[in-house]
């Protein structure tokens, strides 16, 4: 069997705070300020996408706090804009649920989405601090 070789290691760049990244890599910070390593092209532009579609989402369910929907529902009705990309919506989805801020409710054919009634003054706190920055 012949021997495979792994192609050679990035050098390693010294960046913020005495961290070492590999080359291609930089430190973004999140709409949550939380900082993750994340590669340079397009993250910026995703991350704003992604802070987008999370905001449509809470300020339509701000607004309409009774509103229960399926996945195909939210990216029609609560992103309210053509959704730039449903794996986005779908992945801003799964981080509000995690997070609380929306309940999840498997039914027999799909599941449904709506506010977390007991959260819905840490959003509208969340939205006035977002719309501020």
């Amino acid at each position: 069997m012949p021997h495979l070789l792994t192609p050679p290691v990035k050098p390693f760049s010294k960046t913020k705070g005495n961290q070492y990244f590999p080359h291609g890599i930089s430190l973004a910070e999140s709409s949550d300020n939380i900082v993750s390593a994340a590669p340079f092209r397009g993250s910026v532009r995703m991350e704003s996408e992604h802070a987008g579609v999370r905001r449509n989402i809470l300020d339509y369910l701000v607004r309409h706090p009774g509103a229960k929907d399926t996945r195909e529902g939210v990216i029609n009705w609560w992103v309210a804009k053509p959704c730039p990309d449903e794996r986005l919506a779908d992945a801003v989805l799964a981080d509000l649920v995690a997070q609380g801020w929306i309940v999840k409710r498997e039914t027999a054919s799909q599941a449904i989405y709506s506010l977390n009634h007991a959260r819905v003054q840490e959003i509208k706190t969340f939205l006035a601090s977002d719309r501020e920055t």
